[in-house]
């Protein structure tokens, strides 16, 4: 199955892709009514039913997604024991903990993917009702740039990433045995997320402009230098020497040495897809950089922590571009849907009013370029009642 072209994405989304539109719709209009100047009740009720429909969206679709064999063959063929927590391979332990709760209980695969994302969703929904003062703004930028690339197959993942979330916000506030033990639940559902250990050396003091560009060009000369090869060359080397047996020394060594190959299979055209990425980094920081050094408020400590957190997530892309260990830099870069939230709080209404509209246009490309990964998984939607399936 071949990834398809931008073009033939949005062209596949206006003729067959109406479930796609009409939420990507639906969270736009929540972008302008977090912006209006309707009840603060109001608000919240588009926000939560905002959460509800996308996570139901996730929970129900059946043959839709990427990994979609392996997650159901996982829950159809588990033993209802305990011993399948350590006997289980390539599925971390969390996870499957969380099949044999759902499994003991019923074998319905949909009841298990609703359970999955509402839990999910429902420890997204208080991280953004914490944090954002635009939580409809954060919910749009995770719908048009995370939901479907990150949360639309990969069971697991997803629930670390918004754990990570949490992690983020628990360091800030010098929660340390709460932050420990948020990396350790989120490490149980996917082992990627041990890498974000590096965030307590993040500083809490936001960067100024020079320390923003010397972080994001350490990351450029790493990527161009092709140091992160050597590193992870040596990382291999190191975890087939000591834990050879371990599914996660496999997985380093397959993604080391084959991970171009791989970054290749999983993204639709990668010029597109680079250029899109970075594009949308560069404009975003721009806009945040303006409305920091702007802003006749002072700058709170958590927007000025989660501003931190992405200048590392664009160094980080930049420095793997062409590895399959960029993939790791979404962790950070997913603390955007908290950014995004407060620092709209600091712009004048005519630039709050300009970048959503830049939103609103770009948003709708994001989503296409994260479709085109794989069209055919996700177009046409399959909900768990059709009668229609995919060959």
């Amino acid at each position: 199955m071949q990834p398809t072209s931008l073009l033939s994405t949005i062209d596949a989304l206006l003729s067959n892709g109406y479930v796609y539109i009409f939420l990507y719709i639906w969270v736009l209009c929540g972008v302008w009514v977090d912006l209006s100047n309707v009840s603060s009740r109001s608000k919240k009720s588009v926000f939560i039913l905002s959460i509800i429909f996308l996570f139901t969206f996730i929970g129900i679709r059946w043959q839709t997604g990427t990994d979609w064999d392996s997650y159901k063959k996982l829950f159809d063929t588990l033993d209802l024991n305990w011993d399948s927590v350590v006997t289980t391979r390539h599925f971390d332990s969390g996870y499957v903990v969380l099949n044999l709760i759902v499994k003991s209980i019923t074998d319905s695969y949909t009841v298990f993917l609703l359970v999955d994302s509402a839990v999910t969703g429902i420890i997204l929904y208080y991280i953004i009702k914490r944090s954002s003062f635009y939580p409809s703004i954060s919910v749009f930028l995770f719908y048009s740039n995370f939901m479907i690339a990150q949360f639309m197959g990969s069971n697991r993942r997803m629930i670390a990433m918004v754990l990570i979330l949490w992690f983020f916000y628990f360091i800030l506030n010098q929660a340390k045995i709460k932050s420990v033990v948020t990396l350790a639940i989120s490490f149980l559902f996917h082992r990627s997320s041990i890498a974000c250990v590096i965030s307590f050396l993040i500083p809490k003091k936001i960067f100024n402009i020079k320390q923003t560009v010397l972080i994001i060009s350490i990351g450029a000369m790493i990527g161009i230098l092709g140091v992160r090869s050597s590193f992870f060359e040596m990382l291999n080397i190191f975890m087939q020497a000591n834990y050879s047996d371990s599914s996660m020394a496999g997985s380093i060594s397959a993604y080391t040495l084959h991970s171009e190959d791989h970054l290749v299979l999983y993204t639709s055209n990668p010029i597109v897809t680079t250029v899109l990425a970075l594009g949308k980094r560069c404009v975003f920081l721009f806009f945040y950089i303006w409305i920091i050094v702007n802003s006749k408020k002072v700058i709170d400590k958590v927007t000025c922590f989660f501003y931190n957190i992405n200048v590392v997530a664009i160094s980080m892309y930049i420095a793997f571009i062409g590895s399959f260990f960029q993939m790791l830099s979404a962790y950070w870069a997913f603390a955007e849907i908290i950014l995004i939230g407060r620092i709209f709080y600091y712009a004048p209404i005519r630039i709050k009013i300009l970048f959503a509209v830049f939103m609103s246009f770009f948003g709708f490309f994001q989503l296409a370029n994260a479709l085109s990964v794989y069209l055919d998984l996700y177009i046409p939607y399959l909900p768990f009642w059709t009668t229609i399936h995919r060959l």
